[in-house]
């Protein structure tokens, strides 16, 4: 099926209420019958665009979602006309184009940005000669590369194929940027996750290795052992909780930074979040735990000539 890519189009809603004191824009891409279900775009009211959208039938557009929630908000489009249609490739197209179907929005310009009103426009009634042809395959799409070359030259020698690339490819070229970052950040937070831990380990080591003569005289005033590394482990916890929920408060603050490089993940993710504070808690449980535990069995007295 045949595609041209978008252009920006200048239109009004023929009846309709002016949009701003300029004529709306809306992206424009002229497609060949079957085009929708090939790339598995929905249909979800009316029509596609069919092979009786000829030269010499009524001009159709079919619009998204996000051109009805545009510019008929509440309202069926379906029947409505979009009049006085001008656009880069063709300085003036028909007087009018009768919407015959909506379908579904797509991310035609990349993950990171939300679907924008697109109109498409049947290729026999708009004839361009700069299109792409997208083809479903059931097997290997690059399997049959060398067909689909043979097929267009037998339909004409002098058509050229320069590039011929999956979707999958298509999508993954565009994340190369992304994933970048992504890639960057993931490293610089398991630096940090771990500096965090060993910093937390040594800080609480060594906080519960100065208390050795506390813990000596309670024991030798009566107090058992599991009572006292109870009371430090505790003590950590309090801290640590503090700590963690001032870096938790933080780290939402900052997750807005990274929305723009997540697509289908929360910058909030409860998953992360929760790793993320599970290790510190282990971390900081061990490193008051074990220690404890060592200078609780200390001897008393061993404890006391220590200092």
């Amino acid at each position: 099926m045949g595609l041209q890519e978008g252009f920006g189009a200048d239109f009004r809603v023929e009846g309709g209420e002016p949009v701003g004191t300029d004529e709306p824009s809306i992206g424009a891409r002229i497609v060949t019958p079957g085009y929708f279900p090939t790339i598995d775009i929905p249909v979800l009211r009316g029509r596609g665009i069919s092979e009786h959208d000829g030269d010499g039938s009524l001009p159709v557009v079919v619009i998204n979602q996000a051109a009805v929630a545009r510019f008929f908000p509440g309202e069926d489009p379906i029947g409505r006309r979009l009049v006085k249609f001008t656009y880069d490739p063709i300085e003036q197209a028909a007087d009018a184009f009768t919407i015959v179907g909506v379908v579904a929005d797509v991310r035609s310009r990349g993950l990171a940005v939300a679907p924008q009103p697109e109109a498409y426009f049947a290729h026999a009634q708009l004839p361009l000669t700069d299109m792409a042809i997208v083809i479903r395959t059931s097997g290997n799409p690059l399997g049959q590369v060398a067909v689909i070359r043979s097929e267009l030259k037998a339909v004409d020698p002098d058509i050229p194929v320069p590039n011929v690339r999956t979707l999958e490819q298509v999508v993954s070229d565009s994340l190369d940027r992304p994933r970048f970052l992504t890639t960057l950040v993931s490293l610089f937070s398991a630096v940090a996750l771990t500096l965090a831990a060993v910093g937390i380990f040594g800080l609480l080591s060594f906080a519960v290795a100065r208390r050795t003569r506390e813990m000596g005289i309670r024991i030798a005033l009566g107090a058992s052992p599991r009572s006292l590394v109870g009371a430090i482990v505790r003590d950590a916890s309090v801290l640590v909780a503090t700590g963690m929920t001032i870096g938790l408060g933080a780290a939402l603050a900052l997750t807005q930074v990274l929305k723009s490089e997540l697509f289908g993940v929360s910058p909030t993710d409860p998953v992360t979040l929760a790793a993320v504070i599970v290790t510190l808690g282990a971390t900081a449980l061990t490193a008051s735990l074990v220690p404890a535990w060592r200078a609780a069995a200390v001897d008393p007295m061993v404890a006391l000539r220590a200092e």
